[in-house]
């Protein structure tokens, strides 16, 4: 149940006010409702009358053309980045300026929606076509990384925020060879996790060195991976929820996102560590309940690569 904070307008009283002050959208709301005593913060998440920003500020509710017809108007015009896409789109009420939220169901991300997928014009190499580029180049830091990116074209300016296969920097530049016979199978991984009496990941971030065959990210390299709950303590994923005291539930580190105004998984990397029980790797550890960065970070705000290419 939404609770209501300390001191806030009621619900009627929060809507008389901000279709008198005529804002229009949620960015508008979180820049200026501090300018109306009593107007929380995150007004949808405090009213249990809540219905949705349109019924707030007193919108009609938009007509969008459906996935697939957008998708099919979208592949002639050949928009290379989706901040091309929101300028293009203002006109255009058919068309969503979030479409990663308007068509949650079927959306594969801003490359599959602008159409720039095999069959058409790609607007960056694949994972492994661009990890071969930067390992034929001898590309070692990420300082050479940008001039290659200047010079060759087709690369992310964030490649750590744009690809989904990504696993770090020195695997992407080919210095950290992953062979799965050098680690352990997830049997003795198990063993050697109780003999080294680890208590949390980031005991075992401390710890994992002093046994040869671990792997630094367990999480990813094990393809039956279970949860740090039930690796260390037993705990089964069902159970999680109830008695997982290392992070915060996924709603409430939603919410401590928009609250922050956190826009990128860059800027929530530095962040995070000022914030008690938010995870490295929300993705992994939010697995089942896990909507992409758009969806946890702060809803007004895609998440972008540099250049308006949503993650």
């Amino acid at each position: 149940m939404k609770r209501k904070e300390e001191s806030v307008l009621s619900y009627r009283k929060a809507v008389k006010a901000v279709r008198q002050a005529k804002w229009q959208t949620a960015r508008e709301y979180n820049r200026k409702y501090k300018e109306v005593q009593g107007l929380p913060s995150a007004p949808d998440k405090v009213y249990e009358e809540w219905v949705s920003w349109d019924e707030f500020f007193g919108r009609k509710k938009p007509c969008f053309l459906s996935f697939e017809e957008a998708k099919l108007a979208l592949q002639p015009l050949k928009l290379r980045t989706s901040k091309i896409y929101m300028e293009w789109c203002r006109q255009r009420p058919e068309f969503p300026q979030r479409p990663d939220t308007v068509y949650r169901e079927s959306w594969e991300g801003w490359l599959d929606y602008l159409g720039h997928r095999p069959g058409g014009e790609l607007r960056f190499l694949d994972y492994e076509e661009a990890k071969r580029l930067v390992e034929s180049e001898g590309v070692r830091t990420a300082s050479e990384y940008r001039i290659l990116r200047k010079r060759r074209g087709r690369l992310p300016v964030h490649p750590d925020e744009t690809y989904r296969e990504w696993v770090s920097w020195p695997e992407f530049f080919g210095r950290e060879r992953i062979r799965r016979e050098e680690f352990v199978d997830f049997e003795e991984f198990k063993r050697l996790i109780k003999l080294l009496n680890i208590s949390s990941r980031a005991d075992y971030l401390k710890k994992y060195k002093r046994r040869r065959g671990l792997h630094s990210s367990p999480e990813v390299f094990y393809s039956n991976w279970p949860g740090w709950n039930e690796v260390i303590r037993g705990i089964k994923k069902k159970d999680a929820r109830i008695t997982l005291r290392d992070f915060l539930s996924y709603e409430e580190a939603r919410g401590v996102c928009i609250h922050a105004q956190i826009r990128s998984a860059r800027q929530y990397a530095k962040v995070r560590r000022t914030i008690q029980g938010l995870p490295a790797k929300p993705h992994v550890v939010y697995a089942a309940c896990w909507k992409g960065w758009g969806d946890f970070l702060c809803p007004t705000s895609p998440v972008h690569d540099g250049e308006g290419m949503r993650l």
